[in-house]
């Protein structure tokens, strides 16, 4: 069975780290098959770059919004978008392997990457995703979305060996914190995955905390939204094979706002709250917390 629409929200209705939600179109509304529905004018996507005339949508995802996409396997997700949104890509695609080496792993990966260059979008090879802040071509770009589709470690023993699952969990931890320096405030990270055991050991839903990012929506993952995409093991001599997806979520996360779910639970707090108190809730989560300075200007 599919994983249930959740979503968890600040005071006052809104998404917990403020700002407006985007229109999420291929689920719950717009093009049921999620096939690159054109929309001129209004707003944008929460977090995007605005809805400019003609912008275009691919299930959670717009041409309005900057996006990054990590460890793409053969491309083929980002091939999906770049070719609903057409030229107007404003898309960044990643790989941990060199050039060379999808050439060996995956049929279709040339033919994938020559088709995202031929739309604008950027292909960059060798990025390791627990380092990638430090990227000379992203290090000082921001994105609106962040998106990091059916991580994996590697086959290095049995998914239920609790040696696995630290890897995994590793892993995820690596991305989280690189991807915190490379969100916008009010983007979104998503990460796409399997559900269930031994899936649920990685504790995904709560994993991010430790990077000062919230979990805001988790809704189910539907192949179909994203024609072309094709998912791949990445490893061993079954490489280019496609694995089963089985139950599957996309998991949301947005830098955590620690202070607004406080307020919320508390009403009345920041009024009474003193000056040093104030001052202490700045220090605390200046860093992690990157929407405590606005929380301060408008108590």
């Amino acid at each position: 069975m599919g994983c249930p629409l959740s979503r968890l929200r600040g005071r006052g209705g809104g998404a917990i780290a403020g700002g407006t939600r985007g229109d999420h179109r291929g689920r719950g509304g717009g093009d049921p098959q999620g096939r690159g529905q054109e929309r001129g004018g209004g707003g944008g996507g929460g977090g995007g770059r605005g809805g400019g005339e003609g912008e275009k949508w691919l299930g959670h995802y717009s041409s309005g919004q900057s996006i990054l996409i990590v460890g793409d396997g053969d491309f083929s997700f980002s091939l999906a978008l770049a070719t609903a949104f057409g030229s107007r890509a404003n898309l960044v695609t990643t790989s941990l392997d060199t050039y060379d080496a999808l050439r060996g792993k995956y049929s279709k990966a040339e033919s994938n990457i020559m088709e995202l260059k031929r739309l604008g979008a950027t292909v960059l090879h060798g990025v390791d995703e627990k380092k990638m802040r430090f990227h000379a071509d992203l290090k000082s770009s921001r994105f609106d979305r962040i998106v990091f589709n059916f991580p994996h470690a590697g086959f290095k023993g049995k998914e239920d060996d609790m040696h696995m699952v630290n890897l995994h969990k590793e892993l995820l931890w690596g991305f989280f914190f690189n991807a915190r320096h490379l969100v916008r405030r009010y983007g979104e990270i998503h990460v796409t995955h399997k559900t269930g055991l031994p899936y649920d050991r990685w504790d995904l839903e709560h994993l991010p905390s430790r990077s000062s990012l919230a979990m805001v929506e988790k809704v189910s993952f539907r192949k179909e939204d994203y024609p072309g995409y094709n998912q791949k093991r990445g490893d061993s001599a079954r490489c280019d094979e496609p694995f089963d997806l089985g139950a599957c979520c996309t998991f949301k996360f947005q830098i955590g706002d620690l202070i607004a779910l406080i307020s919320g639970l508390t009403v009345g707090f920041k009024a009474r709250a003193s000056e040093n108190l104030r001052r202490l809730f700045l220090r605390r989560f200046d860093h992690g917390y990157s929407n405590a300075e606005l929380w301060l200007k408008v108590s």
